[in-house]
């Protein structure tokens, strides 16, 4: 019998047991590895931090399928399955579950060179690589960001290898360490209300970017006076409550751009299984440092605990993993 983690209602977790699937046309079974919280998307949907009507609301139903962050091992395919080998290591964005069965074409194999540690970072480093295609990032841009959770640590690290000019803003000190690992610039401690007048003196100017990985809705608006006239905020945060997010003259007066990045927004020449490419190759060339990132792993039978803990102490977290092998 497989085992999954399952949000039953509000603030309420459970591993539960399934049967799982057999494996049909060009379809591949994955025994589970570990498996990354998404702290920030799984605390909107296990707290329902979100608006009725949002698309939050919509796709939030209980019980809910959590996660989308697995790493683990092929254990069974299709014969009509070529692309893919017995005992290959992938990386398939997935729900927190022993086991897997899904098309082959969702599976990314990951290199020797890479652990299954970092590769479960895969989902998130594409969230934050939707940077490049909507803030059109470009060699040595100077870039504010505005958050250094998971999703502004990878933002951060894309960043860095376009070889930007970073400084990255957030009130948390051990944030502030791992974003100088990953190769920030420069780091601010503090809140967006303060970081103007610190983005100045740092660039001596406002930057053509700015981007807000906070997921905040009362960030949008302190965010949008931070961008230089004509310059573009990249909103990389989906907040649940849209409705609280505020225009400011900056965007009539100033010219002041709003894009926004999303995983599903791929295109033909920036697409999943590219990015996955790009991010394993980027980290055995050691320019996509994810040292420090994991600070806190749990059982599958401790979902409780590591639910409560990215709940009530999220700041005190980074990157919250399942073992699945232990």
């Amino acid at each position: 019998m497989a085992e999954k983690i399952i949000f039953q209602g509000k603030g309420h977790v459970e591993l539960i047991d399934f049967e799982p699937a057999s494996v049909g046309e060009g379809q591949v079974r994955i025994r589970t590895t570990c498996s990354l919280i998404s702290t920030g998307t799984e605390g909107i949907c296990f707290m329902r931090l979100f608006e009725p009507g949002t698309h939050w609301d919509n796709w939030v139903k209980y019980p809910f399928s959590t996660g989308y962050c697995t790493v683990g091992v092929v254990t069974e395919l299709d014969a009509s399955v070529s692309s893919i080998s017995l005992g290959d290591r992938v990386f398939v964005r997935c729900s927190h579950a022993s086991e897997h069965v899904v098309a082959a074409s969702r599976v990314s194999v990951i290199p020797d060179s890479v652990s299954d540690q970092q590769a479960m970072w895969a989902a998130l480093a594409m969230i934050g690589s939707m940077i490049l295609p909507t803030g059109d990032i470009r060699l040595e841009d100077d870039i504010a960001i505005i958050g250094a959770g998971p999703i502004g640590q990878m933002a951060l690290r894309w960043c860095v290898a376009a070889g930007c000019n970073t400084m990255i803003c957030d009130p948390v000190a051990m944030r502030l360490k791992l974003a100088s690992i990953g190769g920030a610039t420069a780091v601010f401690a503090g809140t967006v209300d303060e970081f103007g007048m610190a983005i100045e003196e740092h660039f001596g100017s406002l930057p053509r970017i700015v981007i807000d990985t906070t997921g905040a809705a009362s960030v949008f608006a302190k965010a949008l006076p931070l961008v230089r006239d004509f310059g573009t905020l990249v909103l990389l945060g989906d907040t649940g409550t849209p409705s609280e997010q505020r225009l400011t003259p900056d965007v009539i007066r100033r010219g002041v751009r709003i894009h926004a990045g999303h995983v599903m927004h791929e295109t033909k020449d920036w697409f999943e299984d590219r990015i996955y490419r790009t991010f394993f190759r980027l980290l055995a060339s050691a320019r996509f440092s994810l040292e420090g990132l994991n600070t806190h792993s749990f059982l599958p039978k401790e979902c409780a605990k590591a639910y409560a803990l990215t709940t009530e102490k999220r700041a005190e977290t980074m990157g919250v993993w399942f073992d699945w092998q232990s």
